[in-house]
């Protein structure tokens, strides 16, 4: 990747970049954006949101390009992300101070217009340095602004997205549940029946065994799965006879529900008890709420954490009423 992007020889933006015909994870984009000969940054026109990357040993190419760029269509973008790099800081004292003029020239349309017409009338097209330094502090204010409006934007299609997916889902299995529901409930009921006391008492203390790992979990900190499960069981159960159990046994005892991220952390449908959510419901959903509201007006928003507790909020929304 990074001899790619060095051979590239300009800024790049990620978005654009495949590795076998397919975009770069997340994973990948973090990889390449810590690479110490990579500068990075996020930038925002009016509708949509980029990052770029520029490989350390081609910044003056850039800069040749951004100039060109600019002197041939009045386009100062490339000039104003290069500044975002602070790509000044990477090259000679000539060709900062070269960069520097350029991108002062480009300033001049951000001046008000009576200031910009009056200078054009005398021929003085300048920036003065104390007027740059106001102009690039407006500029960078409000390319933060438009950069969290695109990322929230992007949230919250991310969202829509999620909320649609799992709709669908759950209407392709309505018709099946429908069909197997009676069939289902007769067979558990004949498994009950069929039951001896002592079975009975052994079904009843490894559904609570399960209930206090799940609970375990969550007093932890972490979102316990099926996996969890059987990490903590230590060979007690398999996988197979684990899954059969639960839906078996566990409809009153345990719940579930599905962290939908960019990364897939949670391939698994988290798991937590009623009388975990009997016990802190309330505080879970407060606290899914405030974390889900701060990414949401965050200057930098965790695309991960937004997931987790919108997840988390969405469930608890529907199940604590019915508890």
């Amino acid at each position: 990747m990074q001899k790619r992007l060095e051979s590239a020889g300009k800024l790049v933006d990620l978005s654009l970049i495949r590795v076998q015909g397919e975009p770069l994870t997340p994973e990948l984009v973090q990889l390449v954006i810590s690479n110490d000969q990579i500068c990075f940054t996020e930038y925002s026109d009016h509708k949509n949101y980029f990052e770029y990357v520029l490989h350390k040993s081609c910044i003056p190419q850039a800069i040749e390009f951004a100039k060109l760029l600019y002197k041939n269509s009045n386009n100062d973008t490339e000039i104003r992300i290069l500044a975002r790099m602070n790509i000044g800081e990477l090259v000679s004292p000539e060709q900062k101070k070269d960069f520097e003029q350029h991108e002062l020239k480009s300033l001049f349309k951000y001046l008000s217009f009576f200031t910009r017409l009056w200078r054009s009338i005398f021929g003085n097209v300048v920036v003065h340095k104390f007027e740059a330094n106001q102009i690039r502090a407006r500029q960078e204010v409000l390319q933060r602004q438009r950069i969290q409006q695109q990322k929230m934007k992007k949230m919250e299609e991310e969202k829509t997205r999620i909320a649609e997916s799992r709709m669908k889902i759950k209407a392709e299995k309505s018709g099946q549940d429908a069909t197997n529901e009676e069939t289902e409930e007769t067979e558990t009921e004949e498994t009950g029946a069929s039951m001896n006391p002592e079975q009975e008492k052994e079904v009843k203390e490894q559904m609570q065994n399960l209930v206090n790992i799940v609970d375990e979990g969550w007093n932890a900190g972490i979102y316990p799965d099926r996996t969890f499960l059987l990490q903590n069981l230590k060979g007690k159960m398999t996988e197979e006879q684990l899954v059969m159990f639960l839906k078996k046994y566990s409809q009153k005892e345990l719940y579930s529900f599905i962290i939908k991220t960019h990364t897939e952390k949670f391939p698994w449908p988290i798991l937590i008890s009623r009388h975990y959510l009997k016990r802190y419901g309330r505080k879970l959903l407060d606290k899914a709420k405030k974390e889900s509201d701060e990414q949401r007006s965050g200057l930098m928003p965790n695309q991960e954490k937004f997931d987790i507790s919108s997840a988390i909020e969405d469930f608890l929304e529907r199940t604590l009423p019915k508890i």
